[in-house]
């Protein structure tokens, strides 16, 4: 019998809750406890029958009980009022320390929160006397044959990773890459309605019970690791067994190698590793033989078949069951001669499986594991990469290196996952000569040769075949005509990067494969394409190509800088959403690059980020889309989000932290003055800030040191503070970040703005003083009303085939009628904004009406600072500055809108439009005494709202004069559409 202490430290070693649980089930069935049901690993429920019935809720724990954050005081609170619970157990196989094995502070904490439930504990040592009482079987079997046997198996599962082996990792990875999530499988069931077969859920269990099978699945999704535990758990259960005990024979492609493909000898020389004499047949008598056989792929399809029969014999004439492992059943059993298994597919792991596979994996690091989940959510990794335990080994290790989180070791990961797959050689094979260069080399043309293509479509087998063929011809290595079937079952049997689908079409298993692929057939032969990789980078599939591409060598500042030059031409607001996004994965792909250049590419990806809020804008002020009615402040978090999802990585700390001191120095030339600009700098340095605020990148005192001030004093930043702090942090957290900078003090101090910002949607307050964050252009234009700069944006976009004007348009004031009075004073004081060293480029240039309002104050500007331009009537000029005053040209058709008495002027905006179709507006009235004069009447935002609705270049065809104008001003000149 095992000694007490010998049995604790058997308890402890548990270390797996799915095996912990799996004990207290079986403890729980063997106790006579009725209705016993294991829910996943963290609750099993079972009833004590009686006079009374009494229903358990037993909580598996192997955590020490110490603190008040254990995760059972969430499972409690979520089932004390849902189930039928009448007395919770907590079970835990850990002591808190030498001398107690559940603290008492644990247990006054648990009934403090849940008074009126009923709790029990079993510690350690209960659960030793319990198992000694009802489980005996638990401690050990007496089959002393078997036993070092099973010795051996667990061994030898333990030590063999052809993983680490293939990738030269550290004995340290041993431990990580064994192990083992419950995997998702699917078995195949006839529908007899249907005719066809059908998936269903089935459970690892039934497979370790009864059955033959054949587990199908793509490379790295666990097939080896889920037959090796099969083997683990029938050697598991001969604790339990009566009679017959399992025997699990593990057997390899390389074991039939080394035994000539003979099913028998390879069983032989397996157990002679562990025994000296047996008889075989003997064996399968006495024993319950399962025979796990992996990587049968790797075989020639002759050599294949005989292994088959030779299986099939074992089973008909012995009745030894086997499981194989492939990664088609189709093929593997193809003109095959054996009693059909049942067929089980092995799916890629779901989030609950990832996050289970880090925290294993991480086992004490909890920080570190939900440091890399996140990153995957952010990334939106799991929808680009086939999520296998394979795929999850390289990326964890990966980090476990280098702290650097994907996209920033994206590369390295397909480089592993590309070595896996395609180092695997077919043993003894006739195409041994395609090395992996090779196999490389055909898929890499293949790729480009798809994404090339306008429509992505890839070629068909026999189109294939002939590619292959073609790919050869033009080479020194030559293959025999019959070798190219075999070689094409190679890369779409054998690697698991191509597959043939229902159409017969030869496809990549995921577009991030073709575009791996395409990356290293550019950089390594093709190099002249890196421009196609510039000129496309907002095409998804060639971004991610680049992406891929620089993170073959991390560091590439000439290519960086072509990609930044590129953004400079992005406008509509798609390709700003893809660049900056893709901006952000490519600065952290190229992780080796100076960081003072990829300091410019975040500057440059926070200018795009401003266009793509100017397109927002624009859109919510058209009715009847997704925007319309959206408020402003909704409009600045949702950019703010998108920048901070794709540069929050710590890969990106330095250049981050460059940004921000450089935007930091403009911003405080311009603090004190009435620049609005100012109000976009501080913007764009509250992104910058957030980012370096992120968990993952941890620079806290950008954001609540040296930014603080500035936030909290400028409204419309106020409110996006709150609301990306309360996103990023939580409620709970946030509130004490808020507490320390005194929120609630301005919260009162701004209350009118902030109301203003949410009562008002965007579209009203675009393109007014509200409207402070925008794209810094070296033009500015302000006008007297606030419709004014609707219909000049648009006349502007219809005569120029939707192009972006060079300048940027705002109205002098807030309301309708803020008039030239109002533009007058801003033209006079704007000087105050000129004199920092980033504007003393930029040209303003107030726009008044030719009415009697917008003369009489043209007329009134300050002489002592504005002169007549050019001996020009309508303009003049600032002595110092660039700021010019400008009186609406009229056109030659409308000269006798232009009177000597000023009195008599009537010209605005809308009058450039033609009569006619002002009359129809209903937008006219007509003054007594002056023939074909009008003056503007109506509801000029209703009439703006239908302006925005029309495309013909006609009806605007006078604006022209007016953008002429400015373009003289500028020396720029405007490209119109051809009529």
């Amino acid at each position: 019998m095992r000694e007490k202490k010998e049995k604790y430290q058997i308890i402890e070693t548990l270390s797996d809750i799915g095996d912990f649980s799996k004990l207290v089930e079986n403890l729980l069935e063997n106790s006579g406890l009725s209705n016993v049901v294991r829910n996943e690993d963290t609750t099993i429920f079972a009833t004590q029958k009686g006079v009374n019935d009494v229903n358990f809720c037993f909580l598996p724990s192997i955590k020490p009980l110490a603190g008040k954050d254990s995760d059972v005081f969430d499972i409690i609170e979520n089932l004390k009022n849902g189930d039928n619970v009448d007395t919770f157990c907590i079970v835990t196989n850990q002591d808190v320390n030498s001398k107690t094995d559940i603290s008492e502070y644990f247990k006054q904490q648990i009934r403090k929160r849940f008074p009126t439930a009923r709790i029990t504990f079993w510690s350690k040592k209960d659960l030793v006397d319990k198992i000694d009482t009802y489980y005996p079987n638990f401690w050990q079997h007496t089959d002393t044959f078997l036993k070092p046997y099973e010795d051996f198996y667990l061994k030898t599962i333990e030590t063999d990773s052809e993983l680490r082996n293939l990738l030269k990792l550290d004995d340290k990875y041993q431990k990580m890459l064994n192990i083992f999530i419950e995997p998702r499988l699917t078995i195949f069931v006839e529908d007899k309605e249907g005719h066809r077969p059908r998936p269903k859920k089935i459970e690892k269990v039934k497979l370790i019970k009864s059955g033959c099978y054949v587990i199908a699945g793509d490379a790295g999704t666990g097939k080896t690791t889920l037959l090796k535990d099969i083997g683990r758990e029938l050697i598991d259960n001969n604790l339990r067994i009566e009679g017959k005990k399992n025997l699990p024979i593990f057997i390899k492609h390389t074991d039939f190698v080394n035994n000539s493909f003979v099913l028998d000898d390879t069983i032989d020389n397996i157990l002679l590793k562990t025994f000296k004499n047996f008889d075989l047949e003997r064996l399968f008598d006495d024993y319950e033989v399962v025979l796990l056989i992996d990587s049968l792929d790797e075989l020639e399809r002759e050599n294949q078949m005989s292994i088959l029969k030779d299986i099939d014999k074992l089973h008909t004439d012995l009745g030894v069951r086997f499981i194989l492992a492939t990664r088609s059943y189709e093929y593997l059993l193809k003109d095959c001669d054996i009693q059909t298994p049942q067929h089980i597919t092995i799916q890629n792991f779901n989030l609950k499986q990832v996050e289970a596979f880090l925290q294993n994996f991480f086992k004490f690091d909890e920080l570190k594991a939900n440091t890399l989940l996140h990153s995957l959510h952010d990334n939106r990794i799991l929808d680009k990469l086939p999520i296998t335990p394979l795929t999850l080994s390289v990326i964890s290790i990966l980090y476990e290196e280098r702290r650097y989180e994907i996209p920033a070791t994206i590369t390295d990961i397909y480089d592993n996952f590309h070595l896996f797959l395609l180092g695997r050689t077919s043993v003894q094979s006739s195409l041994e000569f395609l090395d992996i260069n090779i196999k490389e080399r055909i898929l890499s043309i293949y790729a480009l040769e798809i994404l090339q293509n306008p429509k992505r479509e890839p070629k068909n087998q026999q189109d294939f075949i002939s590619f292959i063929e073609n790919f050869f011809a033009k080479r020194s290595i030559t293959i025999d005509r019959g070798q190219i079937p075999e070689l094409v079952q190679s890369l779409t049997q054998g690697t698991g990067v191509l597959y043939i689908d229902e159409n017969n079409l030869v496809n990549f298993k995921h577009n991030l494969f073709m575009e791996y692929y395409t990356s290293r057939e550019i950089f390594n032969h093709q190099r002249k394409l890196e421009d196609e990789l510039i000129s496309r980078f907002t095409d998804f599939n060639w971004q991610n190509t680049a992406i891929f591409y620089a993170g073959r060598t991390k560091d590439m500042p000439d290519f960086l800088k072509k990609v930044i030059e590129k953004f400079k031409e992005y406008e509509n607001i798609v390709d700003c959403l893809v660049g900056v996004s893709g901006m952000g994965y490519l600065l952290q792909a190229l992780w080796l690059t100076d960081a003072d250049i990829r300091k410019e590419g975040i500057k440059e990806a926070l200018n795009t980020s401003l266009k793509s809020l100017e397109q927002m804008k624009k859109i919510a002020s058209e009715k009847g889309n997704f925007f319309s009615g959206i408020e402003y402040p909704t409009l600045a978090l949702v950019n703010t989000m998108f920048f901070f999802k794709d540069f929050n990585s710590v890969t990106l700390k330095d250049p981050l932290i460059l940004a921000f001191e450089d935007l930091f120095q403009d911003y405080n030339q311009m603090k004190n003055t009435n620049d609005w600009h100012k109000t976009t700098i501080l913007y764009q340095l509250f992104n910058v800030s957030l980012a370096l605020y992120s968990d993952r990148v941890n620079v806290k005192n950008k954001l609540l040191n040296e930014l603080a001030d500035e936030i909290v004093n400028e409204p419309i930043i106020f409110m996006l503070f709150d609301k990306t702090i309360d996103i990023i942090d939580g409620f709970h957290k946030a509130k004490k970040v808020k507490e320390e900078i005194n929120f609630n003090k301005y919260v009162r101090k701004h209350i009118a703005s902030l109301n203003y910002y949410v009562e008002t949607p965007a579209d009203q307050l675009r393109l007014t003083t509200f409207d402070n964050i925008g794209v810094i252009k070296n033009v500015e234009i302000y006008t007297e009303g606030k419709t004014d700069p609707q219909i000049i944006e648009h006349a502007y976009n219809v005569l120029t085939d939707n192009s972006t004007p060079y300048w940027s348009i705002r109205s002098c004031g807030n309301e309708i009628g803020a008039g030239a009075e109002t533009l007058k004073r801003l033209l006079e004081g704007v000087e105050a904004t000129l004199k920092t060293e980033q504007a003393k480029h930029k040209i303003v240039i107030g726009v008044f009406d030719n009415d009697a309002a917008g003369q009489s104050q043209f007329n009134g500007l300050n002489s002592k600072l504005f002169e007549v331009w050019n001996k020009s009537q309508r303009i003049k000029k600032h002595k110092e500055y660039n700021i010019f005053a400008l009186k609406l040209p009229i056109p030659d058709d409308k000269n006798h809108y232009l009177n000597e008495k000023q009195s008599l002027n009537f010209f605005e905006v809308e009058h450039y439009f033609p009569i006619e179709y002002l009359k129809e507006k209903n937008m006219t009235k007509s003054i007594k005494g002056m023939n074909d004069i009008f003056e503007i009447t109506g509801k000029k935002q209703k009439f703006v709202d239908i302006i925005k609705t029309e495309t013909d270049p006609k009806l605007f065809e006078e604006f022209k004069v007016l953008f002429d104008e400015i373009d003289c001003i500028t020396n720029k000149k405007t490209e119109y559409v051809e009529q």
